[in-house]
């Protein structure tokens, strides 16, 4: 797949990306990834920032993976992931947790 925006053909598969389920601000303000890596731009994350991302560093693929804390949270994971492979199958792929 080359890169539109950069020319370069791209060769790489990133094979354990994070992904987010979009929450509240509560649940964000909560949550681990809040605590521990304070980063704003971990809040935010969507698969269109991860594809502009992606062509910028020669990634073809990501296989996203995401690690919840409750079953109902998990459900909601894996379903959010499958919509984002079946939107984008070329680009990403899913661990299911």
């Amino acid at each position: 797949m080359k890169s539109a925006a950069y020319g370069f053909e791209a060769q790489w598969i990133d094979v354990h990306a994070h992904f987010m389920v979009p929450q509240t601000e509560d649940e964000l303000r909560r949550s681990a990834v809040a605590r521990c890596f304070l980063a704003p731009e971990l809040y935010q994350w969507t698969p269109e920032a991860a594809l502009e991302h992606m062509d910028r560093n020669g990634i073809a693929m990501q296989l996203l993976s995401n690690i919840p804390k409750s079953l109902k949270a998990l459900q909601k994971s894996n379903e959010h992931g499958a919509l984002i492979v079946a939107r984008h199958p070329s680009r990403f792929g899913l661990l299911l947790a």
